[in-house]
């Protein structure tokens, strides 16, 4: 199986987050895919089929199948345009979840992805204590996010993660942090209700990860991202919550067009563009770090 590691939206041999892409003819057990990404231990492996007029794609990380596509499937296209399948300007890519279109211009590879609905929380005594500072704003929705009042906030933020963990389970009575998870495919629906009751929100907003960002001289916006669960990790690009924080730029900075950058061990810069108020075009470059063969036979 030829397998290809590839850094998304950088330009950096050592930026971005690395996915690795694996060519398969046929699926092979998804306990295989689980334990070749367990071996790579990267934050996503993808598996690609060619269908014809579009590719099956499954991706899973070190713990398990992941559902949200934005860099597997730009890094899956940057083989497939450099490699496999030169003469396409796009591609189309078929998930569990969703179908996903893929293009590119020039050396940038552009990821649409749907914009989801904005929940405002109250920010709180107990918000400031878990988080050691004061946010300037707070957002549930399939991202959660906190807005910090500027870039210095942000990128000198050191969080607690067991006191932000202990917050969660505090205010809304949340179950263990195991089975915060069980929900998740259930919530992150174009069509959730967003009047659900408040420990359902909770679990959406939390999502065993949140965002920081705050307004950037350098960019339009910084962001970081923090996992809340059994593994800690930060430092890699996650366009997750994208799906909300980007909107709320949208609308904050009135353009249509923004440049985010993740900060943290590996940069990352994303072109943001807003398509009809319903879409999220993200564009970035990518960068080839390695090529190899998997023998699992």
């Amino acid at each position: 199986m030829r397998q290809y590691i590839v850094n998304t939206f950088t330009e950096e041999v050592f930026g971005g987050s690395p996915v690795a892409v694996c060519i398969v003819e046929s699926w092979i057990p998804s306990s295989d895919m689980m334990k070749i990404a367990i071996q790579n231990n990267l934050p996503e492996t993808a598996f690609i089929i060619n269908r014809g007029i579009y590719y099956e794609l499954r991706c899973f990380s070190p713990y398990g199948e992941l559902y949200k596509f934005v860099n597997s499937s730009q890094a899956a296209a940057y083989v497939l345009f450099r490699f496999l399948r030169p003469e396409l300007r796009e591609i189309s890519f078929k998930t569990a979840k969703v179908d996903i279109k893929v293009k590119r211009k020039y050396d940038k590879i552009s990821v649409s992805i749907p914009q989801l609905k904005l929940l405002e929380l109250e920010t709180s005594y107990e918000v400031e204590e878990a988080l050691g500072i004061m946010p300037k704003r707070i957002f549930a929705g399939a991202g959660g996010f906190f807005v910090f009042e500027n870039e210095e906030d942000v990128i000198n933020f050191n969080p607690d993660i067991d006191k932000i963990v202990e917050l969660f389970n505090r205010a809304y009575s949340l179950p263990e942090r195991k089975s915060w998870t069980r929900h998740i495919d259930d919530l992150l629906s174009d069509n959730v209700d967003m009047r659900m009751d408040l420990e359902e929100k909770c679990v959406l907003f939390s999502e065993l990860s949140f965002c920081i960002t705050s307004i950037s001289e350098e960019a339009d916006c910084i962001s970081r991202y923090f996992s809340l669960g059994d593994y800690v990790t930060h430092g890699y690009e996650y366009p997750i919550k994208y799906e909300t924080m980007v909107p709320y730029w949208f609308g904050e900075l009135k353009k249509d067009k923004i440049l985010i950058k993740q900060i943290d061990a590996r940069d990352a810069l994303l072109e943001c563009k807003n398509v009809f108020d319903t879409k999220i075009e993200i564009s970035g470059k990518a960068r080839l770090y390695a090529i190899s063969d998997i023998y699992v036979e």
